[in-house]
């Protein structure tokens, strides 16, 4: 038994004590049920720490750390926000809002803070503070960036849930619900990134495995958790109401706990099961 126990298996356990403690400090507890508020919160606040909850703050560290630093500096600048907030950004330009990230700039200084000290060298030194800290840290057995990217994947699946309950439209008689505009700002919400600079058009020629996660979620949420669907519907939010019961209650926890599951478990499985369901989907229906 224990030869089947490789660096994938390591890496799950001591991610799941690294949340449990992340649990257990910021909701006081490792029950499911400050589990499920833990995932819909905000990651927890740092003392000292003015600029959000860890959840968002791990997300634009993480994001800043991998955008393109080239060319000159504001040029820099504007592209890790625009990679830390694609979303928010063109939601709010889809539905003619003020621009969220201009309405309190502390979301803009995060991403400046980020910015800076993942791309750049600290002022009269060839030292950059982000390299040093991470370098300082053993992957061997436990790969850190797996909690960045734990994260970063609640903060985004926590707005494109929010963002498709509040897609409103006029639904079609023929089906009795709004379904189109939902997945469209679903979509927006979490595959954002992959459509800007803007005028280069929006280009879905191929599909990712965010964009095959993004429809699956805003289609259940849009479906109410497939209750709408004629036929089926009646049955299936049967089984799913009892699968979301246990995890809290509603198609937000079911979404947050399942995809977090799937992040976990990634490494041990064969498939990607966004990706799976969403093809059959696809092949059935003959797109």
């Amino acid at each position: 038994m224990l030869d089947s126990f490789n660096a994938d298996h390591i890496q799950l356990v001591l991610t799941l004590v690294a949340l449990g403690a992340w649990t257990y400090l910021t909701q006081g507890g490792y029950t499911l049920d400050h589990f499920v508020a833990f995932v819909n919160s905000d990651g927890g606040d740092v003392q000292y720490w003015p600029l959000g909850g860890l959840f968002v703050t791990l997300h634009v560290f993480k994001t800043a750390a991998s955008t393109d630093s080239s060319g000159f500096w504001a040029g820099s600048f504007v592209r890790t926000v625009i990679a830390c907030y694609s979303g928010w950004i063109l939601v709010d330009l889809l539905n003619g809002n003020e621009q969220r990230i201009l309405k309190d700039e502390s979301h803009v200084f995060l991403a400046f803070v980020a910015w800076y000290f993942t791309q750049h060298n600290l002022p009269g030194s060839d030292i950059n503070l982000w390299n040093k800290v991470t370098e300082m840290i053993p992957t061997d057995k436990f790969d850190y960036n797996v909690l960045f990217d734990i994260a970063s994947l609640i903060w985004s699946t926590q707005f494109i849930c929010s963002t498709v309950e509040n897609a409103t439209s006029v639904a079609s008689s023929t089906v009795g619900f709004s379904i189109f505009t939902p997945l469209f700002f679903g979509v927006a919400a979490g595959c954002a990134s992959d459509f800007f600079p803007l005028n280069k058009g929006i280009d879905v020629s191929a599909c990712s495995d965010r964009l095959y996660s993004t429809l699956l979620i805003s289609f259940y949420i849009a479906s109410d958790g497939l209750r709408t669907l004629p036929g089926v519907g009646e049955a299936a939010s049967g089984i799913l109401t009892q699968a979301e019961d246990y995890v809290g209650g509603g198609h937000t926890n079911f979404v947050l706990a399942v995809v977090l599951v799937c992040k976990l478990t990634g490494g041990l499985l064969e498939i990607n099961p966004f990706t799976t369901v969403t093809s059959k989907v696809s092949s059935l229906l003959n797109f």
